[in-house]
């Protein structure tokens, strides 16, 4: 894929503020030509580089009229799409005069000026009156952006009288945007790590599972078959080798406790369904390969969900397929299935739990257990493609299972039809205790018009005796995407609300990373944590790889894995990880419930294995805390025993290990944090107590470092000649230690 933009823009980083500058969209060293009067519309396509304001526009026009006029009117984002195909107006139209016979440069300011947080708007002209031309760069046509997947993107489109679109073979309107670029942050918030971190850029994205493998409490990774060991410091060492894994072939890589002794294993599932092989974690970093007599049918897996269905301690996998060929005919259909961990091992088919003899099966692509329904058992939500309703099993507490999707409002549109669900994942984004539903969905924009199809969409679980899920979409901020693939929430920013990435098929389309904002809706960020303009691939997954509280990101790019550290500069935002460790039923306690209480606020979290397209987040939870610095209390359902218990020793800015029994330990990492600094706040001299000696970083709030010092054990005297503001005092050991405190410099 080749990407260029040509318009001239400067655009400052810095605060959240504004540059003025002028996005030019042609070349005015080129001649300029008059471009045919016989179309409808002449439309220009315009690639932003992030978001800003339109106050103004300069057009060119032509022709011998001195007071002859054009419309104009803008479109936005417009799904993404090459050309528009929503055509849904956001200005306009407004009338352009000419002054003077001949070329003349037009000016027209906006109502308002408009703020574009998306990657690309158009401006649509129309409407010329009589010996009035729109002037265009005479270069011909030039793709800014080509993909094998995504098509061509131009400049400059024309709709006929017909209202079929043509090509215009001609680079650009000859148009200028008056445009105040945002500024943003000089380094990304989200900073590319795949490199330096040691994990080989040539492995594929379509499996991804975190867990701690070696039990050090730092999350090692699996990646299609391939492990790493997070060697704390985000860096990882390659140990598939060591482990004699053989990745050929390998489709999907879940960890799962398989003995049920509290240590993850890694189930490898080949493509032929009949090799599968399951490492079982002796301890210390060391496995035991065993084979599987399962033959569980992997072909076109599109999702695996792990979870003990039947309570006997031992977690179960559900296996969702999308297909496995796709002839002109159209792709065939590949059952799903659910398989039983049978306790010595191995998995038996137990698949008419859910699906009964002789149900028609559809193409799913995403799934996820959850107790949407708060009864103490784990319902199971399977999103289905090619136009095929989405399911969502509910537990009726005896071993069987009802779709409850249609009675629940999900995935029916007003004709009753459904879209084309491309993943899934759970989360309380409204924190009332009910786990609500984040479907993405591709969506073409003609069949959204005439046939209801629906975008991404955002589902509200409102409780009460049904349990109906109210689509909220339209007033979510949800920008439409045409190609949306998976989406993931986390509260990536730590401020106790939930956010989400939603990443996209097709080449020159781009991921989506929504903040939720005061008032429960979701704006589009991605520019300004530094994420625009990258092409992933079918889903996402979050993780805390350095156990700092901030969670990191993991997905593809040109389907290839990426890890992005997690650097925004939210040191005022507090946080809380916990890790369960179960007594009884399964020991990694997948299926529990964690609710902490701070803040006069409220927060859930479930304790999962698996959801989306092959993702597996960690099964240790994540809290933000905005400002809130305690906790004041964690309630824990254990869904092996189901029981409730509540915690009060559970500690705000650590990574907690809440036993069954009523033990809380520590990270060992975390349990060393403490750097005595006083008087904080002052002007500027500070006395730390430092516990060893040590390099101590003076930190600014984008993690930048201002200053460095060598300290020996002792009390130092440090005087800081900085601006008034927060910055934060670090200092790294070797083995993983970290030592931080936040300070405050006042005048």
């Amino acid at each position: 894929m080749k990407l260029r933009l040509l318009s001239l823009l400067l655009l400052l980083c810095g605060s959240a503020s504004f540059a003025a500058d002028t996005l030019k969209q042609y070349n005015p060293a080129a001649p300029l030509l008059n471009l045919p009067t016989g179309y409808k519309e002449l439309v220009g396509r315009v690639d932003l580089p992030g978001p800003g304001m339109l106050s103004e526009l300069v057009v060119r026009l032509g022709g011998s009229s001195a007071d002859g006029t054009v419309k104009l009117k803008l479109y936005g984002h417009e799904a993404g799409t090459s050309f528009p195909q929503l055509e849904k107006t956001i200005a306009g139209p407004l009338e352009l005069k000419k002054s003077k016979e001949g070329n003349e440069e037009v000016h027209i300011k906006l109502p308002e000026p408009i703020r574009f947080a998306n990657n690309q708007l158009f401006v649509v002209l129309s409407d010329w009156s009589a010996n009035v031309t729109v002037l265009a760069e005479g270069t011909s046509a030039l793709a800014e952006c080509s993909s094998s997947s995504g098509g061509d993107y131009y400049r400059l489109f024309a709709k006929n009288t017909n209202n079929s679109w043509a090509l215009v073979n001609r680079r650009a309107l000859a148009i200028d945007l008056v445009w105040e670029a945002e500024k943003l942050p000089a380094s990304a918030w989200f900073e590319d790590r795949t490199k330096a971190s040691g994990i080989a850029e040539t492995l594929s994205n379509k499996s991804i599972a975190a867990g701690d493998l070696n039990g050090d409490d730092f999350l090692d990774l699996c990646i299609r078959g391939s492990v790493y060991f997070n060697q704390k410091d985000f860096t990882f060492t390659d140990k598939t080798a060591d482990l004699n894994i053989t990745t050929t072939d390998v489709v999907a890589s879940p960890l799962i406790d398989i003995n049920n002794d509290g240590k993850l294993d890694i189930l490898l599932l080949y493509g032929d369904s009949v090799n599968h092989k399951v490492l079982v974690n002796q301890g210390g970093g060391q496995f035991q390969t065993q084979e599987l007599s399962a033959e569980i049918p992997v072909r076109g897996i599109s999702s695996f969900s792990i979870a003990d269905i039947n309570k006997d301690g031992f977690p179960d996998i559900f296996v969702g397929r999308l297909w496995t060929m796709y002839p002109a005919g159209g792709p065939d259909i590949t059952p799903n299935y659910l398989y039983l961990n049978d306790g010595k091992g191995d998995f038996t088919d137990a698949s008419t739990l859910i699906y009964p003899n002789g149900y028609t099966h559809r193409r799913s692509r995403g799934s996820a257990w959850c107790d949407y329904d708060n009864d103490g058992d784990l319902d199971l939500f399977v999103a289905n493609y090619y136009l095929e309703a989405d399911e969502l099993w509910r537990n009726n507490g005896n071993g069987t299972f009802t779709d409850y999707a249609a009675v629940a409002g999900i995935d029916r549109n007003k004709f009753q039809g459904s879209s084309h669900g491309t993943g899934c994942d759970w989360g309380d984004y409204d924190n009332d205790g009910f786990m609500d539903l984040l479907s993405p969905n591709l969506a073409h924009p003609a069949y959204l018009k005439q046939y209801d199809h629906f975008p991404t969409t955002l589902y509200r679980n409102k409780g009460g005796s049904t349990f109906y899920f109210a689509n909220e979409t339209a007033n979510s901020g949800i920008e439409y995407e045409e190609t949306h693939a998976g989406a993931a929430w986390a509260d990536f920013n730590n401020d106790g609300k939930l956010d989400f990435v939603v990443t996209t098929f097709y080449g020159c389309r781009y991921i989506d990373l929504y903040q939720q904002q005061e008032d429960g809706s979701f704006g589009l960020v991605t520019a300004q944590y530094g994420l625009e303009g990258i092409v992933t691939g079918e889903d996402a997954c979050w993780a805390d790889l350095d156990n700092d509280g901030k969670l990191d990101l993991m997905m593809g790019e040109a389907g290839k894995f990426k890890v992005w550290k997690n650097n925004t500069p939210v040191w005022h935002h507090h946080f809380c990880e916990v890790e369960l460790e179960a007594g009884s039923g399964n020991k990694l306690a997948i299926g529990s419930r964690v609710t902490l209480y701070a803040g006069g606020k409220s927060y859930i979290r479930d304790v999962t294995a698996g959801r989306g397209v092959r993702m597996q987040p960690a099964t240790r939870v994540h809290f933000g805390l905005a400002e809130t610095d305690q906790v004041d209390s964690v309630k824990v359902f254990w869904y092996g025993s189901g029981q409730n218990k509540t915690y009060t020793s559970v500690q705000a800015d650590k990574l907690n290990f809440l036993s069954e029994n009523g033990t809380t330990r520590l990270d060992v990492k975390e349990e060393e944090l403490s750097l005595g600094v006083y008087p904080n706040p002052n002007s500027g001299s500070f006395k730390v107590e430092v516990p060893i000696a040590m390099q101590l970083e003076i930190l600014d709030a984008t993690g930048k470092q201002l200053q460095l010092f060598h300290l020996s054990e002792g009390q130092h005297t440090l005087d800081l000649r900085l601006s008034p503001g927060v910055y934060v005092l670090y200092g790294k050991l070797e083995g993983g230690k970290v030592y931080r405190k936040r300070i405050t410099i006042q005048r």
